[in-house]
């Protein structure tokens, strides 16, 4: 059976949702010289009532009267950034120690999880993801395998940010329960550079258990 989660982590004030849903275009959204006091008329004129209304409930996940409130008054709103799950769940019968048997879980996820780097008045510069897999027996964790993606926004290019490389990468397996690798931590480390000697470093930090269960740098849940 397939089932898809969605976990939200706090990320940034309501006027990046309108300079996220202009491309980031600088002249669309204040500038990191706007004065925080001008953000509400920076949202209006990014984009009508209207469609920062359906915007922020399509993408952000507010409901309709938070979306508005956040247009209405975006110095007093934050936005959320989903950290997504898909999970595979099944079933299987644990071997027999002389007792009746008992169901352990099992199953398999691929959970994505993202840290945002933004400005004083919250303008998202850029985006560093990781995506995690892996399969767990119900007591211990296998199979598991990572991607990591980067994105900078055109706001953050014109600061000139670029990213520069994946700094750090762990990978380790360690105990849970009791039993050896019945859960799995992962890290990575993504920089961007503006010059030589200014640099930004974002961390991506998730554990993964054989149960199901992950945490990441934010959040907690559970795949199946």
């Amino acid at each position: 059976m397939k089932t898809n989660g969605r976990t939200t982590a706090v990320l940034g004030a309501a006027i990046a949702l309108a300079a996220a849903f202009t491309g980031g275009v600088a002249h669309a959204a204040p500038t990191p010289e706007t004065p925080a006091g001008d953000a509400k008329t920076a949202v209006q004129a990014a984009m009508s009532e209207k469609d920062f209304v359906a915007a922020a409930m399509r993408v952000g996940g507010l409901s309709e009267a938070a979306a508005r409130d956040a247009y209405r008054d975006p110095g007093h709103r934050a936005l959320t950034v989903p950290v997504e799950v898909v999970a595979e769940d099944t079933a299987v019968a644990a071997a027999s120690t002389g007792t009746p048997s008992a169901l352990a879980r099992a199953g398999s996820c691929r959970l994505t999880a993202k840290r945002d780097f933004r400005n004083g008045l919250g303008h998202r510069l850029f985006r560093y993801t990781v995506h995690k897999s892996w399969e767990g027996t119900g007591t211990k964790v296998r199979n598991v395998r990572h991607e990591v993606g980067h994105s900078t926004t055109a706001l953050g290019r014109a600061g000139g940010w670029k990213f520069n490389k994946t700094v750090d990468s762990v990978n380790e397996y360690r105990k849970w329960n009791g039993i050896t690798n019945g859960r799995h931590y992962s890290s990575r480390t993504g920089q961007w550079k503006a010059s030589p000697l200014e640099k930004r470093n974002l961390q991506v930090r998730i554990m993964s258990r054989a149960d199901g269960s992950w945490t990441t740098h934010e959040k907690s849940g559970k795949c199946w």
